[in-house]
């Protein structure tokens, strides 16, 4: 009988992160069990891999204890789905539900996660791994209150572990070719809401939309957030902005593009990764590895009105992959298997 390892998915992103771990330990003989929450793409994407998952949840309220609330209701419920298989270990990218899982399970439970500034009670107290990417070592995690107990770092960072050549992709066309296509991500939700995020999206979306040969693809956060930009925009959608009905490969997408732009999070760190002029608009505090990827010349701050004009909107010409000396697949592999 198979040794059962089970992957949680609690936001889009998740899934090119840890779908290449689980399939490595498939390759390796395990039997993966995967589950995910209902939110943004994230059934999308698994669906698109072929993935069988059992689905949770949905988006979080905003209120603080509301969010707690389903916090602790998703991860009983979680639990109660996932004890009938029988499963070794839990994997996630620090989703807390699926922690609490695991912990009310009393089975290993391993959280990936990589911004510093978040309230990590869950992962300093009920999991009994927490894997943070090198460059946040050396990055105050006691100040930031993360406990260094059941810490350890894996090389490089999460995007590296998918975005791993730049010469197999489905590009992505413009009206013509001259354009400039120009993928821009809406501010975060929940954690990361800033209300001066939304007012400097809303100036840089029309500074981008003045040039004349530049076209927008807009990737809204949630079903809420895209019924407000459809509204701001008011008829100039299929004309210089695009809004793709479905989800599209972040490979595809990013190495398409001649300029990334966003509030922080996986996509701007995607887009420096491989090699694609990247800003981020993101105004809570810097995470080690956005300070990491402005260190290496590939990603850029913009905080305030003034810094717009650092955008430049022009042909990227060259796209180079920031690439890794250690196969971080294996090592994450490698680390799981010591937890079986």
């Amino acid at each position: 009988m198979k040794t059962k390892i089970w992957f949680h998915f609690d936001n889009a992103p998740h899934v090119p992160i840890l779908l290449p771990v689980a399939t490595e330990l498939e390759r390796r003989g395990y039997e993966v069990i995967y589950s995910a929450r209902d939110v943004s793409q994230t059934f999308d994407l698994l669906k698109m891999a072929h993935i069988q998952f059992e689905q949770f949840g949905g988006t979080f309220p905003k209120n603080s204890l509301l969010k707690l609330t389903y916090t602790l209701m998703w991860g009983i419920r979680l639990a109660l789905k996932m004890r009938k298989h029988g499963i070794a270990c839990a994997m996630s990218h620090s989703s807390r539900s699926a922690i609490l899982a695991g912990w009310l399970l009393k089975i290993p439970t391993i959280a990936m996660y990589d911004y510093e500034y978040v309230n990590s009670f869950f992962q300093n107290n009920l999991a009994s791994l927490v894997l943070m990417p090198e460059p946040v070592r050396d990055n105050g995690l006691r100040e930031a209150g993360i406990s260094l107990k059941n810490l350890e770092f894996y090389p490089g960072i999460k995007e590296q572990l998918y975005l791993n050549d730049t010469h197999q992709f489905n590009p992505i066309k413009a009206t013509n070719p001259e354009q400039i296509i120009v993928t821009i991500r809406l501010p975060g939700e929940g954690h990361y809401t800033n209300v001066h995020s939304e007012q400097l999206f809303d100036l840089i979306l029309d500074n981008v939309m003045n040039y004349d040969n530049s076209y927008v693809i807009l990737l809204p956060r949630s079903a809420e957030q895209r019924q407000r930009i459809v509204k701001r925009l008011n008829g100039q959608l299929g004309i210089k902005v695009h809004i793709p009905e479905k989800p599209i490969p972040t490979k595809d997408l990013i190495l398409s593009s001649d300029v990334v732009i966003g509030s922080g999070g996986t996509m701007v760190r995607e887009a420096a990764v491989l090699g694609v002029p990247a800003y981020s608009f993101f105004l809570s505090k810097d995470g080690a590895v956005d300070k990491y990827l402005a260190q290496q010349e590939r990603l850029i701050f913009i905080r305030n009105e003034n810094d717009i004009r650092k955008i430049r909107i022009e042909k990227c010409r060259e796209k180079k992959l920031l690439k890794t000396d250690v196969n971080q697949i294996d090592w994450l592999c490698n680390r799981i298997e010591k937890c079986v």
